[in-house]
């Protein structure tokens, strides 16, 4: 799905999240200190990473809602298309008349 132009409602990263975590655990649990390195912090690792794809998932609501209100007013998305254009071949000079094959590719 694509983007809409919608600001992010969470935009921190992995290592922000932990940082808020870190800076919280005192007032659940007040005894422990964690050490970089032990069990504790990598707990703390993968709760900011679970966190984080939470954070994503949140993130992708307004675009989902969106989509929702163009269902209900009966609005469409078009699907991509290739783009079309006449294009006009200049002659070059000492060459007799030719033809270019049609759907012939353009860059």
């Amino acid at each position: 799905m694509t983007r809409l132009a919608t600001p992010p409602l969470d935009a921190r990263d992995v290592e922000a999240i932990a940082r808020d975590v870190l800076a919280r655990i005192p007032a659940y649990v007040p005894g422990w200190r964690p050490v970089p390195g032990d069990t504790g912090s990598a707990v703390l690792q993968v709760y900011a990473r679970y966190l984080k794809t939470l954070a994503d998932r949140i993130n992708q609501a307004p675009d989902k809602n969106a989509l929702a209100l163009f269902d209900l007013l009966g609005i469409e998305l078009l699907p991509a298309q290739a783009g079309r254009t006449p294009v006009v071949f200049a002659a070059m000079p000492n060459v007799g008349d030719s033809r270019v094959p049609e759907r012939t590719r353009l860059g």
